[in-house]
């Protein structure tokens, strides 16, 4: 695994679910372009994403397209594990493939999947930033939930976006 040499007071995490209402779609990305814009005019150049579908996705394409707007912006894809998108439809493997070729840096923690690799991602993104910024909707548990509750029991700025 590749190390990451970032300052992590300069560093935000994105967590939130795989599906996002259709109807809720639009507003979110206005909002999510609006808070990462903010977090880079407060110093927060470098984004961390886990690159699950959903909301991961969504927000790698954010930071991706905000680059010529804010020139210091830099992308980094947490993969949990080599083939994470294997499985996915090949629409969804395109623009797993797309992002990863376009991210300023790529780090993949373990060359094959194990039950718990996806936590250990989410942990990794946790101990490498000072922010996070979440799509959750405060019932669901799993990696979400996690990475949402410890951003704010640990003391990092944490932003909710599910309305």
């Amino acid at each position: 695994m590749e190390e990451l040499k970032i300052d992590k007071s300069e560093t935000v995490c994105f967590t939130g679910h795989r599906e996002i209402e259709p109807r809720k779609a639009s507003e979110l990305k206005v909002n999510l372009r609006r808070t990462i814009i903010k977090f880079y005019e407060d110093g927060f150049t470098n984004f961390l994403t886990g690159m699950a579908l959903g909301f991961d996705m969504m927000a790698a394409k954010t930071v991706l397209d905000l680059k010529e707007e804010c020139p210091e912006i830099v992308l980094i894809c947490v993969v949990p594990f080599a083939g994470q998108a294997d499985r996915w439809s090949p629409s969804k493997r395109q623009e797993y493939e797309q992002i990863l070729e376009e991210a300023d840096q790529a780090i993949t923690l373990s060359q094959r999947y194990y039950k718990g690799c996806e936590m250990a991602r989410n942990r990794f993104m946790l101990d490498h930033s000072d922010a996070v910024i979440a799509y959750y909707d405060g019932i669901r548990t799993g990696g979400t939930a996690f990475t949402y509750n410890t951003g704010l029991n640990t003391g990092k700025e944490t932003i909710n976006l599910f309305k």
